[in-house]
């Protein structure tokens, strides 16, 4: 069990700071009246169970209290009072300070001391009676023995709190509070039938009235209906009425307008001569674009008429290619050749004779002649190949020309539905022969 093992108090009444240690069992304070024996105990009861209230108990001159409470198994209960300027109570808090774990702080806690400070200290205050509550722990000076000064009353209330016997007295008083006020329910009940049966007595007829208001309602719903179509025909006689007159007023009208066929046979042949002269514009603009198509399209195949010129540079440069090739497999024979007399001077060096070595000087000098003639050949020949290249670039770039001019031939051709040079209708399967003869081929013989 848990005991008291040292108490510190600070600036609490006559207490400025003072220490006191606890034994275990019973401990008593003794000393001379007014030394501050009975302010231990406030302390004692301030700290643990929050009385006194207020603060009243500061000492005098100082502006906070504190008593620190250590308990046989090291834990610290402090409970602080920190006054404003004024003098009025100002942070009020407890502190609990454990040996093993961090501390707790409590604040704002009202006039109920917080559950974690009883069980820290575990000396909580014993319930005798539904208003009388017992320390146990501590008691006063001149204070009787337990229970003794008690009124009897009292004596058996604790006792049989403490056999627990006041839970069925509980129980038989909540039982019997349950049952009074049963009955008084009853009774209530009872009473409130009786004059709801005497207030209904006034409406005993109300199936009979009810099926009158239920005919009344249909009889209502009939005339709103009658009054409806009645709504309904007066609209439509008025409208009869503004008819029949917007009837005379048309007549009328017609009268006046007996000319209005043969005026309007007029308006028919001038919309339609309108519609005619718009045709024919529209004819003319499309005349003049084609015209304009047909002069630049004109003017793109008479671009191409060098078609044939490159087409003959081609062949010359094909023949020009053949007569390169012959060139270059001379050349190969030509270095064999040249390797063999080469070969041959060597042998020469090493001969005596000078009309052999005289006919060799001649026959170096013609072959270098041919070496000389090859090499023009090779560079007319190389000559030849840049030509050959430039002319199949300009045949390729006519070709892609040609193309799109065709391309964009044949859309004019399928859009107008006729030539546009002659303007004679152009059936569709013949577009692509006309398309191939411009494109160089033989001559298809179609007609439009």
């Amino acid at each position: 069990m848990r005991q008291i093992q040292h108490l510190v108090i600070e600036n609490f009444q006559s207490h400025a700071r003072s220490e006191l240690s606890f034994g275990p069992g019973l401990n008593v304070i003794i000393g001379p009246s007014d030394n501050g024996k009975s302010a231990v105990l406030r302390a004692l009861r301030w700290a643990l169970y929050n009385e006194p209230r207020g603060s009243e108990f500061v000492r005098v001159g100082a502006r906070e209290c504190r008593v620190t409470v250590t308990m046989s198994d090291g834990v610290q209960v402090v409970r602080e009072l920190l006054l404003t300027k004024s003098g009025a109570s100002g942070r009020s808090r407890y502190i609990i300070r454990y040996p093993d774990r961090d501390e707790q702080v409590f604040e704002g806690f009202g006039i109920d001391v917080p559950a974690e400070v009883i069980k820290a200290h575990g000396m909580p205050q014993v319930l005798l009676d539904t208003d009388k509550r017992v320390l146990l722990s501590l008691g006063s000076q001149l204070e009787g023995p337990f229970l003794l000064t008690e009124s009897g009353s009292l004596r058996a209330r604790a006792i049989g709190r403490l056999l627990g016997v006041h839970v069925v007295d509980a129980a038989v008083r909540s039982t019997q509070k349950d049952i009074r006020s049963a009955r008084m329910e009853v009774s209530r009940l009872e009473r409130e039938a009786e004059r709801y049966a005497e207030a209904l007595k006034p409406y005993e007829d109300i199936p009979q009235q009810e099926a009158r208001l239920n005919q009344a309602e249909e009889l209502l719903a009939t005339v709103e209906r009658l009054t409806q179509r009645l709504q309904r025909l007066q609209t439509l006689n008025a409208q009869l009425a503004s008819t029949e007159a917007e009837s005379i007023r048309v007549d009328s009208a017609l009268a006046r307008l007996d000319g209005l066929s043969e005026a309007r046979e007029h308006l028919l042949s001038a919309e339609e001569t309108q519609r005619r002269v718009g045709r024919l514009e529209r004819l003319a603009t499309d005349l003049s674009r084609v015209e304009q198509e047909s002069r630049t399209y004109r003017s793109r195949v008479a671009a191409l008429g060098a078609i044939d010129t490159v087409e003959s540079h081609a062949r010359e440069a094909a023949i020009r290619q053949s007569r390169l090739s012959s060139l270059t497999r001379v050349e190969s024979d030509l270095s064999r050749r040249l390797r063999e007399l080469d070969q041959l001077d060597r042998a020469m060096a090493r001969l005596t004779a000078i009309d052999r070595a005289s006919e060799l000087t001649q026959s170096m000098a013609d072959k270098t002649q041919r070496i000389q003639q090859l090499q023009a050949k090779q560079a007319e020949l190389a000559d030849l190949q840049s030509r050959l290249a430039k002319g199949e670039a300009l045949v390729q770039e006519q070709d892609r020309a040609l193309r799109q001019a065709l391309a964009e031939y044949e859309g004019v051709l399928r859009r107008l539905g006729k030539c546009p040079t002659c303007l004679q209708p152009v059936q569709p399967a013949a577009i692509p022969r006309i398309l191939a003869e411009l494109a160089g081929g033989p001559p298809s013989g179609h007609t439009h």
